[in-house]
């Protein structure tokens, strides 16, 4: 009788604690299903951008590349900053460095003025086929709206750590934008707008507790996570434990009725007992999502990566000298940058374009002169090797249709085709390649493949016959969601009677 006791005690206390968070999570999941949080997307960033001009790349980025030795080169690209050419670098610790490429000269710090000025460019870029020519010049109102910011709560992400500290430009449009310009490397970075900021504080920002005042705290934020998620998971579970003991299906009820309760606390016992498996997965995948203890973490020492994959800058390629470089924009009209990717020993610059039918689009700009899947399986092998000599490939497979690991969703863009590569390392891991470019696309080990379908799978319901036919994804979601709200507001509703009974006796 005591641990009857007690479990009924501990799903009373739990339910109180955790009714709200759950109504929490619900509702925010089914807004997050449409306003994702701020994000600068490829198309938006390239939006952004001028075409390049042939007769303004008069250099060619050596004297850069040199300056930091072309072993210590991460990524190197041929953009605008503002309204000149400039070959922007960043060094495999993370730093950045440009230069012109008109005059070869240093670009300068990133003080508030320059980041109002690529500002203005980037909104003029980007409304430059909506806008009157007046609307578009120079004039564009913006202001700094927080200059040398580390952190606020539309930065938060750690992806924008090498851009720190950033300038926050408002641009006073009726759209509310601010763009976040980086000082590192003197392009934006972020945008928002104002009902981007407004539906994200019912959504990404509730369901994550992402006040950026608690995430900056990472380890705190994190656990705090882990803990509520841990005793969302007890609630469940004790709930399904005191439901299937209070249901009769036999010796009923008076009535005939299989459960003991009336009106609200009726609709709980029966709701959570139909609906107890989803609840259980929703609030677990969660749980797993945080990556408690490490458990989705890589065994071995080592875990192949995208740059044993790339290997090396090449320190002398005739496709980074300035008369291939310029040839490469006077042939392929309406280049937004020139990205230099390099395999093999092998420099690719791959041009990055506006497409009125596919949007932004990336091609090869030079013949490799070999197939492309070849390259691709070399460096998969070399870079393998590097972790364990006696690292095979067990099976190569062009996709031309997505996989269940392999998918555009929630604002991703996959490329088709692309290569997935099949290694017998002691992970398991299965690496994808863009087989247009030979890029590296990301790979998943055997442990984070079963974490896709734990979080991916049970917590967003990723599974590809349902996100290849939507609205029947949206429906199916929105539908269990719906429940979970019925669910937890009759949890709130039990919760504030027995809080309120308990005021009252004592």
């Amino acid at each position: 009788m005591k641990l009857k006791r007690s479990l009924y005690l501990a799903h009373r206390w739990l339910g109180v604690a955790m009714c709200l968070f759950f109504l929490m999570w619900f509702v925010s999941g089914i807004v997050m299903m449409y306003v994702a949080f701020p994000s600068l997307t490829s198309q938006e960033r390239l939006a952004g951008l001028p075409n390049l001009d042939a007769q303004t790349v008069l250099v060619d980025p050596y004297p850069l590349i040199n300056g930091v030795g072309a072993a210590n080169v991460e990524s190197l690209r041929l953009t605008t900053l503002v309204t000149r050419p400039a070959y922007l670098l960043k060094t495999k610790d993370g730093k950045f460095q440009s230069i012109f490429a008109d005059t070869g000269e240093k670009t300068p710090a990133v003080t508030a003025e320059h980041a109002l000025l690529q500002a203005q460019s980037f909104y003029r870029n980007t409304n430059a086929k909506t806008m009157s020519a007046a609307a578009t010049a120079p004039s564009v109102r913006a202001s700094i709206a927080q200059q040398n910011l580390i952190i606020d709560q539309w930065s938060v992400s750690s992806s924008l750590n090498p851009h720190r500290p950033l300038h926050k430009i408002a641009l006073n449009d009726t759209a509310g934008t601010q763009l976040y310009v980086s000082t590192a490397s003197g392009e934006v970075v972020r945008d928002t707008t104002q009902h981007e900021r407004l539906w994200n504080w019912l959504g990404a920002n509730l369901h994550w507790i992402y006040p950026f005042q608690l995430r900056q705290h990472v380890s705190v934020w994190h656990w705090l996570v882990v803990v509520l998620s841990f005793l969302g998971m007890l609630s469940v579970l004790t709930g399904g434990t005191v439901g299937l003991m209070r249901m009769r299906l036999r010796q009923r009820y008076r009535g005939r009725d299989i459960t003991p309760y009336t009106g609200v606390k009726k609709i709980h016992h029966l709701l959570g007992l139909t609906c107890f498996l989803f609840f259980l997965t929703y609030i677990t995948s969660g749980f797993l999502s945080m990556n408690p203890l490490g458990i989705f973490n890589s065994n071995a020492s080592c875990q192949i990566n995208e740059r044993m994959y790339s290997g090396n800058l090449p320190e002398n390629s005739t496709a980074l000298r300035r008369d291939n470089i310029q040839q490469l924009v006077k042939n392929n009209s309406h280049l937004k940058e020139i990205r230099f990717h390099w395999v093999t020993d092998q420099v690719y610059p791959i041009g990055i374009t506006e497409s009125t039918e596919t949007n932004f689009t990336q091609h090869l700009l030079e013949d490799h002169g070999q197939p492309l899947q070849a390259i691709a399986e070399h460096a998969v092998t070399t870079a393998s090797a590097q972790c364990n000599k006696n690292t095979k490939i067990i099976k190569t497979t062009v996709l031309n249709a997505f996989d269940n690991y392999y998918y555009s969703h929630h604002g991703s863009d996959r490329p088709l085709p692309a290569y997935k590569i099949e290694l017998s390392d002691d992970e398991k891991t299965w690496v994808y390649i863009n087989a247009s470019t030979g890029d590296w696309i990301f790979s998943k080990t055997f442990k984070q493949r079963i974490q896709r379908w734990l979080y991916n799978g049970l917590h967003s319901l990723d599974f590809l016959f349902l996100i290849e036919r939507r609205p029947l994804w949206d429906l199916i979601v929105i539908s269990l969601c719906l429940l979970g709200i019925v669910m937890a507001f009759s949890s709130a509703a039990i919760a504030f009677k027995r809080v309120r009974l308990k005021r009252s006796l004592n």
